[in-house]
């Protein structure tokens, strides 16, 4: 409520940090009116108000690079959690059915080294709502 609804009336909104290492709130971090805001992350068609301009991409990976990915980004300090944020977020897609609330949905599908737009699909969101682009 502090930080989408008040960026959609043009006012300065805030978010606070999570301190993992800690299991506690963080620091809050305050973001200026105007401009983009991306929203990142397994919850994020749930943060805050539907909003008019909105776009929501959701991104499909096969369950060994979703996993990959994930542990190595934290080093191997939440190997021990895997499984159970594993549920959890399976849980929650199965809940919300975000993939069908998607204005985008791009599949990550572990050929290449990294996403990278294809030439001619840049805009593909504005002129084919719902596109599906394989990366």
């Amino acid at each position: 409520q502090t930080l989408v609804p008040r960026r959609l009336r043009s006012q300065p909104g805030r978010w606070r940090r999570w301190d993992w290492a800690n299991d506690r709130p963080g620091g809050q971090e305050h973001v200026p009116p105007g401009g983009a805001l991306i929203v990142e992350g397994c919850g994020a068609f749930a943060a805050g108000v539907p909003a008019r301009a909105a776009l929501r991409i959701w991104v499909d990976a096969p369950d060994a690079l979703r996993r990959r990915r994930a542990l190595d980004r934290d080093g191997g300090a939440y190997d021990p959690y895997w499984d159970m944020w594993d549920r959890q977020w399976r849980r929650y897609v199965h809940r919300t059915a975000p993939t069908a609330r998607a204005d985008v949905r791009l599949r990550r599908t572990g050929r290449s080294h990294g996403a990278r737009p294809r030439p001619g699909r840049g805009s593909c969101a504005r002129a084919f709502p719902r596109a599906n682009v394989v990366a």
